[in-house]
């Protein structure tokens, strides 16, 4: 990034403000240079994003899908005193996990961290049917995925499509968000949670 930093005086006295010339874009502000960097294109950057966006759409989706089911699945789990925590080991989880995957993703980098992430989400959406603490463990691979996915976003568009495609993803979390209670209700009335 070239910075042409220059002490100008003010009007008012010898105070100096620094004068930036390069930082009149965004990508001199962020510090990208999109002509260096080479991003996935074509069918290459629809399927990774479809991928990403299905993942996305299935962690979010099991946060809420439960809410409107929580009587039924408490009570054939003969644990009705402990229906809260249906939700709340998930979202503890989820939470908690969310700057360690960052950390993580540092050191062993994000592809590794995100198919982590989707193999204990996988496993666990599988073995929570078996008890209300598996399902806290199927919140630490949710968290794993909303991470990674925010974490590999900015390499995959060039800043000036960026926003289209954060709204595009934001769209696939709210679509998801508002889908699940619907969708769990539908299930809990026509058909069994397991």
């Amino acid at each position: 990034m070239d910075t042409l930093a220059s002490a100008l005086p003010t009007n008012k006295g010898s105070t100096p403000i620094l004068h930036n010339a390069a930082a009149s874009s965004p990508e001199a502000v962020l510090g990208a240079n999109n002509d260096d960097k080479k991003y996935l294109t074509g069918w290459k950057l629809h399927s990774l994003s479809a991928a990403l966006w299905i993942s996305l759409f299935l962690s979010t989706l099991e946060t809420t899908i439960v809410s409107t089911s929580l009587v039924s699945v408490t009570n054939a789990l003969n644990g009705f005193i402990l229906r809260d925590w249906i939700v709340t080991s998930y979202l503890l989880t989820y939470t908690g996990f969310l700057t360690i995957y960052a950390k993580l993703s540092d050191i062993f980098g994000k592809k590794t961290m995100l198919l982590l992430a989707l193999l204990i989400f996988t496993l666990f959406s599988g073995l929570c049917v078996c008890g209300i603490i598996l399902r806290a463990f199927q919140g630490v691979g949710a968290s794993g995925i909303y991470a990674m996915i925010l974490a590999i976003a900015p390499s995959l568009v060039p800043i000036s499509k960026y926003a289209k495609y954060m709204g595009v993803m934001s769209t696939v979390f709210i679509t998801a968000s508002v889908l699940g209670p619907i969708l769990g209700g539908f299930i809990s009335q026509h058909s069994t949670w397991r």
